[in-house]
């Protein structure tokens, strides 16, 4: 208990993320997904929450839809909620490199991206390969970047009608790099420390940026924001996941002592795939 008091308690979910949700790698395109929901229906399988994983976006852009997959995002979400389901959209920290994406034009000021080593004289955006191919990484140190982050989800909210997000890959996680993350002495400019000194503190700050921005996107209702990497704390503003897991025994036994550890640490609100 005195723990909680110090870290914090978790934020109150809204009650349709206390059913069954449905998630996997990957549902898309439309038709699937709405075939999906009806066949649990027909079979009488109850469930709440339907989740779409990185297909669903433009080439792994975040904050946008790939229109060949999903031709109409908000008649395909009415539908889904017509029937008693919600919806729950990925959001990666890698911004794709991209000077015609409109997120990359409008997180490009200063502070806003981590860069390179800060000994380099011309102190370059970092640059690592995740899903999009180069992208970037916010500096969620940066408070008024926080601000700007939160804005992102006007549109998936308001104009879709995306009910919950899932912060993925926010260790965060980088392709073809021998640690699988951000150097530790790339430099955040924010805060004017390496990345060695907030790696661990990434998603936690993500998660935080998110949820505070869903409250002033959609201040009315119990935001939804579940992560798969976190700190002390991070209950505050979303749940945790422990991540990929394959269906196996080792796993298993994996996953029971951290979903439970994690419980116990503040953390309601966590835990592991199952399949």
């Amino acid at each position: 208990q005195a723990w909680n008091d110090l870290t914090g308690r978790n934020s109150m979910p809204p009650l349709w993320a206390l059913g069954y949700q449905q998630c996997r790698w990957s549902y898309y395109p439309e038709d699937k997904v709405k075939s999906v929901c009806a066949t649990f229906r027909e079979k009488n399988i109850m469930a709440d929450v339907i989740w779409l994983d990185i297909d669903y976006m433009d080439g792994y852009r975040c904050f946008t839809w790939n229109k060949e997959y999903f031709p109409n995002p908000r008649k395909m979400v009415d539908e889904l909620n017509a029937s008693g389901w919600k919806v729950i959209s990925m959001i990666d920290p890698g911004i794709k490199a991209d000077p015609n994406y409109l997120i990359y034009q409008q997180c490009h000021k200063q502070n806003d991206f981590v860069v390179k080593a800060s000994s380099a004289p011309d102190a370059k955006d970092f640059l690592g390969i995740v899903w999009p191919g180069d992208c970037v990484f916010p500096d969620f140190t940066n408070v008024e970047f926080q601000r700007l982050w939160g804005t992102f989800y006007t549109d998936l909210v308001h104009t879709d009608g995306v009910s919950g997000f899932w912060n993925d890959m926010n260790e965060p996680s980088v392709f073809e790099c021998r640690s699988k993350t951000i150097p530790g002495d790339a430099f955040h400019p924010a805060c004017g420390e390496n990345h060695a000194f907030i790696h661990n503190l990434y998603g936690l700050l993500m998660a935080q940026s998110t949820y505070n921005g869903l409250k002033q996107v959609n201040p009315n209702v119990r935001n939804f924001v579940l992560s798969r990497s976190g700190n002390v704390g991070i209950q505050r503003f979303s749940w945790n996941w422990t991540g990929d897991n394959d269906s196996s025994w080792y796993d298993l036994k994996a996953v029971i002592p951290t979903v439970l550890t994690v419980s116990v640490s503040g953390n309601s609100g966590t835990g592991c795939d199952i399949g």
